[in-house]
């Protein structure tokens, strides 16, 4: 198990050193992934099935995105859930899948909309009978923009209603065209919006939570015992970008609140997003920031389902580039996974801390690149207590490109 082996210090305060070499018990594990391979997301369904879903290319420039099930021991056989050419295809915003029963699943990939850099749809498909067939495109926006429409979080609401949300460029279209965010060709700005699928394939309780939002951070979302809470990370007008939680309480949505003032202030998206889990009341949340040009990954824990938060504790200081996750073990340890600037490369690193603030120490999972490439690693937990950790291995150029696999641990001690 992973808490005992990670737990040490008290406190996280202090600026946590290079980890040591050995790290917790990881056993590699095979992906049934080709070469190419990118963009993996882990997901739990209901009975605690940990799956895995990634893009692959297939013939004729086309992607694919695919899927499989841990199996208690390793992962399963891989499973297309659609194929489609013209794809946005991006190390930051990243197809996911959603399993809120077990004969029904939830996937999305993200189609151009027209010619612009950032101009891409969010297109739905969902299957009602375990994964054998799909229906969609489900497209859950109405506005017809060629803006940026992505970077989409899952939340189940009740037994039937999956939440949605997603960033919405569609008040940024002058700003669209080029290969970047152009903030001087328009007055808009990015929204946080939402909206509930149904079985029937349809979308309700259609919301707009914030109308200025960072442009390209990814968001995350959770079910509490109060409802859902929606963290990601905002954009005042003086350009501060800390993260914020937007919670549902019946059928009304709350102001979005700081989880922090870390006041960074930037003018222009870092492309580092939170990360958080919920158990009941319990909620965690990870990020990074770079507040008063000090980078850091940091946590905080609320035990009124997001209402309120703990000062956050240091999780790392030294170096840190973010791309975090996080999860909540069912004693109330919450695991941080980030990525952290080393001396010939990039080192993929976990640290706990238990439900009273002790903060354990600094452990390696993984040498891996620091490049974009590489993504936003993830872990997930299996009903035995194994951790699953996985993320892109960027290797050396071939013909040209860079060649790219899913990798997958698990973690055992």
């Amino acid at each position: 198990m992973l808490a005992g082996g990670l737990l040490g210090c008290q406190g996280g305060d202090e600026t946590p050193q290079a980890p040591p070499e050995a790290g917790p018990l990881a056993a590699p594990l095979v992906v049934p992934a080709s070469s190419g391979s990118g963009r993996p997301f882990l997901t739990t369904g209901p009975a605690g099935t940990v799956y895995l879903s990634w893009t692959e290319p297939a013939p004729d420039g086309r992607h694919c995105l695919r899927y499989a099930a841990w199996t208690g021991s390793e992962w399963g056989d891989a499973r297309t859930i659609v194929e489609g050419a013209n794809w946005f295809v991006n190390w930051a915003d990243v197809p996911q899948l959603a399993v809120p029963t077990p004969d029904r699943l939830v996937a999305h990939v993200l189609p151009k909309s027209g010619p612009g850099t950032y101009a891409y749809d969010v297109a739905v498909h969902q299957s009602l009978d375990g994964g054998a067939t799909w229906t969609g495109p489900l497209v859950p926006h109405t506005d017809g923009t060629m803006t940026e429409h992505g970077f989409v979080s899952y939340v189940p609401l009740n037994e039937t209603r999956l939440g949605l949300v997603w960033l919405d460029g569609r008040a940024m279209a002058g700003s669209m065209a080029g290969p970047e965010h152009d903030h001087a060709a328009t007055s808009g700005a990015m929204s946080l919006r939402f909206a509930a699928l149904t079985p029937a394939g349809t979308f309700e309780e259609a919301a707009v939570l914030d109308l200025r939002t960072c442009e390209c951070c990814p968001t995350a979302a959770v079910h509490t015992a109060q409802g859902p809470a929606i963290f990601y990370r905002d954009r005042g007008a003086d350009e501060r970008r800390d993260i914020v939680v937007v919670r549902r309480l019946g059928d009304a949505w709350t102001v979005p609140t700081p989880v922090h003032d870390d006041g960074w202030i930037i003018a222009g998206c870092p492309v580092n997003g939170p990360a958080a889990d919920a158990a009941g009341d319990d909620v965690i949340v990870a990020w990074y920031t770079q507040a008063n040009g000090q980078p850091k990954v940091q946590l905080a824990r609320s035990g009124d389902a997001g209402a309120t938060f703990s000062p956050p504790i240091l999780i790392d200081g030294n170096r840190p580039l973010g791309r975090v996750d996080t999860l909540l073990r069912p004693d109330g340890t919450a695991l941080v996974l980030w990525l952290q600037e080393g001396e010939d490369g990039g080192r993929l690193l976990l640290r706990a801390v238990s439900a009273d603030g002790t903060v354990g120490a600094v452990r390696l999972v993984a040498e891996m690149s620091m490049g974009r490439t590489s993504g936003v690693p993830r872990m997930a937990l299996t009903p035995e207590g194994t951790v699953l950790v996985v993320w892109t291995d960027a290797g050396p150029a071939s013909d040209g490109e860079l060649a790219t696999r899913v990798r997958s641990l698990a973690l055992s001690e």
